[in-house]
C-alpha cells in the first residue's frame, strides 16, 4: 500500500508527473542479530516540491500506519527537489534475503539531477476535499 501510494502522489504531483522526472528505489539489508531492510523512495527532476499544510490519509498511512504494522519507522521528507521516503524495518529471521550490497530497484535514468525545465510546479493535493467528493484547485 505504501508503494502504491508514493507511485500515485508521484505521478498525479511530483517527479512522475512531467516527461523529465524519476524516481529511484533502493534497499538493503543489514544488521547484527536483527536483520533489517532500508528502503530509500527518491524523486528528482519533477516540480518544486513543498511540505504539504495538511498531511492527508495517504501520508499518515505511510509514515505511521506502515511504521506501526512493520515495527519499524519511516520518514518523509520533502525536498525541494523531490519526495524522499526512507523506510527501515525488521525482517522476520525466516523470511530473510542473502544480499551483500545496496541492490536498486527502479534504477536512475539519466544524469543524477534531472533538468526541471519543461515541468511545471503544481500545488499540493489536499486529500481531505477528495474524500468529501469535491475536486482539488
Amino acid at each position: 500500500m505504501a508503494l502504491h501510494e508514493l507511485c500515485t502522489n508521484a505521478l498525479k504531483y511530483g517527479s512522475l508527473s512531467c516527461a523529465s522526472g524519476r524516481v529511484s528505489i533502493a534497499w538493503s539489508l543489514a544488521g547484527t542479530g536483527e536483520e533489517r531492510l532500508h528502503l530509500v523512495w527518491r524523486e528528482h527532476g519533477g516540480p518544486p516540491v513543498a511540505r504539504p499544510q495538511h498531511k492527508g490519509f495517504g501520508t499518515r498511512l505511510i509514515e505511521h500506519g506502515l511504521a506501526r504494522e512493520l515495527n519499524g519507522s519511516v520518514q518523509v521528507v520533502y525536498e525541494p527537489t523531490g519526495v524522499v521516503c526512507t523506510i527501515d524495518v525488521p525482517l522476520d529471521a525466516g523470511a530473510a534475503i542473502q544480499t551483500s550490497s545496496p541492490t536498486p530497484v527502479l534504477p536512475i535514468s539519466g544524469e543524477e539531477s534531472a533538468p526541471t525545465s519543461g515541468c511545471p510546479a503544481k500545488p499540493v493535493h489536499d486529500w481531505r476535499k477528495v474524500s468529501r467528493g469535491a475536486t482539488a484547485s
